[in-house]
This record gives structure tokens, C-alpha cells and sequence, in this order.
């Protein structure tokens, strides 16, 4: 096996580790009206991480099954989502529906 073969199979099994453990991020930019960066988020397996425009943690969101919760930057849940049949049905911390949403 050449220098380069062994070095593309290198390449290509860290490449496969790396996406099989999730350490590549799909990353999301959001903009204000005027093109400005307001933040990002970035989303690795089940979990997305939203951060502000300097980077600081705002928030995190984990998906299980149908539902999604919502936790603040310090970890604290803030809310939760439920998704079944088009609707997603949204819960602020203490379970009370605070709205809904219909997909067609």
C-alpha cells in the first residue's frame, strides 16, 4: 500500500468516526432585516445549542421521539414541545399550553 492509499484510508476511517459519533455540527446563522448576524445555532444529534451573536450560550433544545424540551443557558428547562398527526403543541415549564402549531 502506498504513502497515499494508507493515508486516504487514515482520512477516510477518522472521517467516518468522527460522523458516526456526531462530532460534525449542522450549523444554522440567523440575520436581522439589515443582514447583521444576530446568532447561530448548531445542532449534533438529537441536541441544538442556540448561541447569540458574540457566541455566548442562549439556550439548548433535545428532541426525543415527538417532543422536544427546552432548557435556558444555565440548564434550566423553560419548555417543552409535542409533536403528533401535523400539530405541535407548545408547554411553558410548568406543563400550561402556551399555543399550537398545524403543519398541511
Amino acid at each position: 500500500m502506498s504513502r497515499i492509499t494508507a493515508g486516504l484510508v487514515f482520512v477516510f476511517g477518522l472521517t467516518a468516526i468522527a460522523t458516526t459519533h456526531g462530532a460534525f455540527a449542522q450549523t444554522s446563522r440567523f440575520h436581522d432585516e439589515r443582514g447583521r448576524s444576530i446568532g447561530r445555532s448548531e445542532t449534533r444529534g438529537d441536541t441544538t445549542r442556540f448561541y447569540d451573536e458574540r457566541g455566548r450560550t442562549e439556550g439548548r433544545a433535545e428532541t426525543r421521539g415527538s417532543t422536544t424540551r427546552f432548557y435556558d443557558e444555565r440548564g434550566r428547562g423553560t419548555g417543552r414541545s409535542e409533536s403528533r398527526n401535523g400539530t405541535t403543541r407548545f408547554y411553558d415549564d410548568r406543563g400550561r399550553s402556551t399555543g399550537r402549531s398545524t403543519t398541511r
